[in-house]
């Protein structure tokens, strides 16, 4: 949990939800020590999502709650690659007119 570097937390919930308001659905549920990280398999790119985590002292039947975490997943933009022919190769040209070919390449594509 963010901040949580003098509560020892011995369980912690994580919500999310698509409206920062209400709405919070349980996505996952685990003890302090085995949650290093949380991975969300379940999104789409480019949607809003906003996250809030539960933390839980047992022994004291204490419990937080994070502030609100806004998360935006985008996929990995690469820039196209291709192989670009001037002119059919030639290092001149005897107009200002020029043809562009572009070829994509089948190992650039897989």
């Amino acid at each position: 949990m963010p901040n949580s570097t003098t509560v020892p937390y011995d369980f912690l919930w994580i919500y999310r939800t698509i409206n920062p308001n209400f709405g919070f659905t349980f996505l996952n549920y685990s003890s302090y020590s085995d949650f290093e990280s949380y991975n969300d398999t379940t999104v789409t790119n480019y949607q809003t999502y906003y996250y809030k985590v539960l933390g839980m002292m047992s022994s004291f039947f204490n419990i937080s709650v994070s502030n609100t975490y806004k998360a935006i997943p985008k996929l990995n933009v690469l820039a196209p690659e291709a192989c670009v022919i001037i002119n059919d190769g030639n290092k001149t040209t005897k107009t200002n007119l020029v043809t562009v070919n572009v070829e994509a390449v089948d190992a650039l594509l897989k």
